[in-house]
């Protein structure tokens, strides 16, 4: 237990502190180029708050451990990296947003992927718990007029908003593509091996192929709906891809400049879930979506989902 503590405070201390932004300092009256101080006591004050949080955090996880006596430790998301080899993670999956609105599952995420976890940018959610959807109505943000058969929830108009807001972050930093993941997809250092071996032949078979949407992992249930293979370039059908027919999911995919530029072109007012508007500009042929199959990875079914917990 003493190891597993130690190991706890060096994981959590790190993750803290990447968080921290620097600490601002009052400019000089002169307004010369501001040096550090000789006394360290603002430093010191710093210091103490960061202590405070990180022992809160630190408490919490061990907390965790007492009343999981029982399940393995990756439950809480500690693994120990050095017990696999290192695997670099591909760089045509660069750059990654991670849309997250729970600290917690952001830690647990970051501590999965480990060496991994300084490409795994955060990218804060829209919280959809204080929506009015009928103001958003009214703004001509949501549709009146839904292509499902009930009212959108406000965490599914969070969701989408959140997805938007990537979309347009690709577009102003004119980014040639984005990957976009959510804090509940289920990806772990120690599948970066196996995960390799697949991300390299699925890449390969999109030289020369138009794409605007690649779902690298997708929800099992749509998973048979999607099953039309891609015809390439080479005229040749697809042994990695498919054409995205029905809602994959919008866990872990990829977005291309153009591709980015297609969604916010159709994206206002809302009238689905993120997912089924993306497989609709599919199916009608507004946007180029492929489907791997299988999945790279899934999503961590032990989480509450927010576009359903916030209704």
């Amino acid at each position: 237990m003493h190891r597993y503590t130690n190991r706890v405070d060096k994981k959590i201390s790190n993750l803290m502190a990447a968080l921290q932004p620097s600490v601002p300092r009052k400019p000089s009256k002169t307004h010369e180029p501001v040096r550090p101080p000789k006394d360290q006591l603002s430093q010191t004050k710093v210091e103490d708050d960061l202590h405070v949080r990180v022992h809160k955090v630190r408490a919490h996880l061990l907390s965790m451990t007492r009343t999981l006596k029982t399940v393995k430790t990756d439950k809480i998301a500690l693994p120990i990296h050095n017990a696999h080899p290192p695997v670099s993670w591909p760089r045509c999956l660069l750059p990654i947003c991670v849309i997250s609105m729970r600290p917690m599952r952001m830690l647990t995420l970051w501590s999965r992927v480990g060496p991994w976890a300084h490409l795994f940018n955060l990218f804060p959610a829209t919280d959809g718990t204080d929506m009015d959807v009928n103001q958003l109505k009214q703004a001509g943000l949501v549709s009146p007029q839904n292509n499902i058969d009930r009212e959108l929830r406000r965490g599914e108009v969070g969701c989408y908003h959140s997805h938007y807001r990537v979309w347009q972050h690709t577009l102003d930093k004119r980014l040639h593509s984005c990957v976009i993941l959510e804090d509940d997809v289920d990806l772990s250092h120690a599948d970066g091996a196996s995960m390799l071996k697949r991300i390299g032949p699925a890449w390969k078979e999109t030289n020369g192929t138009q794409w605007d949407v690649l779902f690298w992992a997708q929800h099992p249930r749509a998973e048979p709906n999607n099953s039309l293979p891609v015809t390439l370039a080479s005229g040749q059908r697809s042994v990695c891809w498919s054409l995205v027919q029905q809602w994959p999911g919008c866990f872990f995919y990829m977005v291309s400049l153009q591709g980015a530029r297609k969604l916010l072109q159709h994206a206002l007012p809302m009238r689905e879930p993120v997912d089924d508007y993306i497989a609709r500009l599919s199916r009608e042929g507004k946007v180029v979506a492929w489907a791997l199959r299988p999945s790279l990875c899934s999503y961590r079914t032990e989480e509450v989902s927010d576009t359903m917990g916030i209704v």
